[in-house]
C-alpha cells in the first residue's frame, strides 16, 4: 500500500488501464484498493496517482468510500505538513490531498 502510486504511474505508463477499484476491509479492520487492471498499450498519466480515480465511481465501494476518502485525506495532510516543515517539496500531496477532499464532497452530498 506504501508503493501504490508508484504501480499507478508504472501501469499507465506502462498502458495499463485501471479497470474496477474496489475497497475491501481485512479481518484486522484495516481497508485496502485492489485494483482490476488490463493491458490497452494506451500510455497515459494518472490525474491523481496517490488516489484512484475509479473509487467513487463504482457503486459497490459506497459503504467503505468515505471512510477510505477520510482515512487518505488525514494521512495526506499528515505527509504534507511533514514534509513542509522540513523544507521538501510537497505539491504532488497537496494536490492529492485537494482532489481526495473533491471526492469526498462528492460522496458526502
Amino acid at each position: 500500500m506504501t508503493m501504490q502510486p508508484h504501480l499507478r504511474r508504472w501501469l499507465g505508463e506502462n498502458g495499463f488501464a485501471v479497470e474496477r477499484e474496489r475497497l475491501c476491509r481485512t479481518a484486522n479492520g484495516k481497508l485496502y484498493s485492489v485494483l482490476c487492471c488490463h493491458f490497452t498499450g494506451v500510455c497515459y498519466v494518472p490525474s491523481c496517482p496517490l488516489i484512484g480515480d475509479a473509487i467513487v465511481a463504482d457503486d459497490e465501494n459506497a459503504e467503505l468510500a468515505g471512510e477510505y476518502l477520510t482515512s487518505r485525506i488525514e494521512t495526506l495532510r499528515r505527509v504534507a505538513e511533514g514534509r513542509s516543515s522540513a523544507g521538501i517539496a510537497c505539491e504532488e500531496e497537496l494536490a492529492a490531498l485537494e482532489y481526495a477532499m473533491r471526492m469526498s464532497a462528492s460522496i458526502s452530498g
